[in-house]
Order: structure tokens, then sequence, then C-alpha cells
């Protein structure tokens, strides 16, 4: 009986195991490496970014990269290059918020090389309450670069990133 009890505990061990290992050789996990900053206008005024190198590393640490934009037509995009081609279907993860009495709206879009071509992957809006959060997209190409733009369409955007990590 007790043979038993060992065997039925061990083979779920090899079992769980099996399904772990399974789950991480499908996950492709990366991180930005290295940024580019852009600040453009596309209309009146200029758009900044600021504190570029905050937004690299494997995981949140409380230090950020700005993208501004105080004026309709104002903004900022950041070219993040993550240390490893990223396969599709994977997700982007980005750990944000925008500054209190902003209403931020952040383009995403990929790329095989820094600098684009680029393909959308997805825009969301952060109101000026949301708080810090992990924002979710999901490309269908794979990619080596992110990049990461906040634009000024007439609630000003003033975005705080800690980083960009995929899975």
């Amino acid at each position: 009986m007790k043979k038993k009890k060992i065997f039925v505990a061990s083979s779920m061990l090899v079992i769980f195991c099996i399904a772990l290992f399974a789950g991480l050789a499908k996950a492709n996990t990366s991180y930005a490496e290295f940024v580019i900053g852009y600040p453009y206008s596309a209309g009146i005024g200029n758009g900044n970014v600021n504190n570029l190198i905050n937004i690299l590393g494997t995981g949140p640490d409380q230090y950020y990269a700005q993208i501004y934009g105080g004026n309709t037509g104002d903004g900022g995009m950041i070219d993040v290059l993550m240390d490893t081609t990223v396969n599709a279907g994977s997700t982007i993860a980005i750990d944000e918020y925008s500054q209190a009495y902003y209403s931020s709206t952040e383009n995403i879009y990929v790329a095989n090389n820094t600098g684009g071509p680029w393909t959308e992957v997805g825009t969301v809006t952060l109101d000026n309450w949301s708080g810090e959060s992990w924002q979710y997209f999901y490309p269908s190409v794979s990619f080596t670069s992110i990049l990461v733009v906040g634009y000024d369409y007439g609630d000003s955007c003033n975005l705080l990133i800690d980083c960009v990590t995929t899975t």
C-alpha cells in the first residue's frame, strides 16, 4: 500500500515537472535592453521624452521614463530594443500610468529593426486617476523593437513608463 502511494506521488511530481517545463519552453521572455527617443510635434508646440534609460531592465523598479505632450499635436515616442527576437503570439507587458490630471493615449507598434517599418499592435488610453498598472498587447508578428508612442489628442499626455517586457 505504501509503495503505491509513493509511486502515485512520484508520478504526480513527474507530470507536474513536465507541465512546468513545457510551459517554460513556450515562453519567450524578453526585456528592454536599449532605447532611442524621438521627441516630435505633429502640430503646434513640442512634445518631449525624459529619463529614457529608466525604461530598461527586467521588471518594475519605480524609476520611470516620461512621454509628455502638453498641447494638441504634441507627444513623443520611445523605440525599445528588446534583448532577443520575440516570437509572434507573445504578450507585450508595459508597467505604466498617466500622471494626475492627464488622459494619456498610447499607441504600440513592433518591428524587426529599430526604426521600423512598424506594425501597429494596439492603443490604450490611461485616465488621470487609474494608477500604475500593467497594459497588455498581443502582436501577431515576430519583432525585436517596440515603439511606445504617447500623443496629445486634446486631453494632454503625460505617460510614466516603468518597464517593457514580453512573455
